[in-house]
């Protein structure tokens, strides 16, 4: 397994480029060259930017699990499956764990209170900012807070309704078994 001794935010440095740029960067240029495209046709089917490709391609960025998803299912959509595993086994310990936008919170490796709690500090900025300099933030910056807060506001109903779940299955269990006498 390899250390990791770049940048939390995907960028690397060392040993691990160098190893990154020989193997999974090397396979995905290959692969891309044999689709016939360029790096920045590739970005854009991809949904990414042209620079991303080029730095996976040299090993200067970590791949996430979505990226190298979305990228595999471009670059050989027969084989889809088959690609991103060779290219998730390439990549190794460098492989970051990637989501999409809307993923909720706790499939994203962060939890409930987490997502909260990073939520209440936006809004605690936005209001001391208000407060101190008269800020007063935009529409769009409004919007992406509202949603914020709808999508914690829904994470947390799920965590409700699935600790509820968890509360009652023992007891559905036990109503099971003494109808059907089943052990």
């Amino acid at each position: 397994m390899r250390m990791r001794v770049g940048k939390p935010d995907g960028r690397v440095t060392g040993e691990e480029q160098v190893a990154l740029a020989a193997g999974f960067g090397a396979r995905l240029r290959e692969l891309r060259e044999a689709a016939g495209m360029t790096r920045a046709r590739l970005a854009s089917l991809a949904g990414v930017a042209e620079m991303t490709v080029d730095f996976l391609e040299t090993g200067h960025r970590r791949p996430g699990r979505t990226t190298l998803a979305a990228m595999a299912a471009i670059l050989s959509p027969e084989n889809a499956g088959g690609v991103e595993a060779e290219l998730s086994g390439l990549a190794g310990g460098s492989l970051r764990p990637g989501w999409k936008r809307g993923t909720p919170p706790g499939e994203r490796g962060i939890t409930v209170a987490q997502a909260s709690r990073a939520l209440q500090l936006a809004r605690d900025g936005r209001a001391l900012a208000k407060k101190v300099h008269g800020y007063r933030p935009s529409a769009a910056a409004e919007r992406h807070l509202q949603r914020a807060d709808a999508a914690v506001k829904d994470a947390q109903a799920d965590l409700r309704r699935a600790e509820n779940l968890a509360a009652i299955g023992p007891r559905i269990a036990q109503v099971a078994t003494t109808i059907t006498g089943e052990v």
